[in-house]
């Protein structure tokens, strides 16, 4: 991963208050990321702590700009 962040929304009426992002270096990486143990360790971790009121969308967005 090149970057890893985590937002909260601070305006709007979105369902989802909490934003985590993950830059990669290309779709690659990516791919490696989430067919990989690691990926699953976190989502397990995450999932013990807050599986009972957590709600996931996983989306994949690409720059093009600059």
């Amino acid at each position: 991963a090149v970057s890893f962040r985590r937002y909260r929304a601070l305006l709007g009426e979105d369902h989802f208050q909490l934003l985590s992002a993950i830059e990669f270096k290309d779709e690659a990486a990516l791919q490696r990321f989430l067919t990989s143990d690691y990926r699953k360790q976190i989502s397990d971790k995450i999932d013990a702590r807050w599986g009972a009121v957590l709600e996931r969308e996983r989306a994949a967005w690409e720059q093009i700009w600059p």
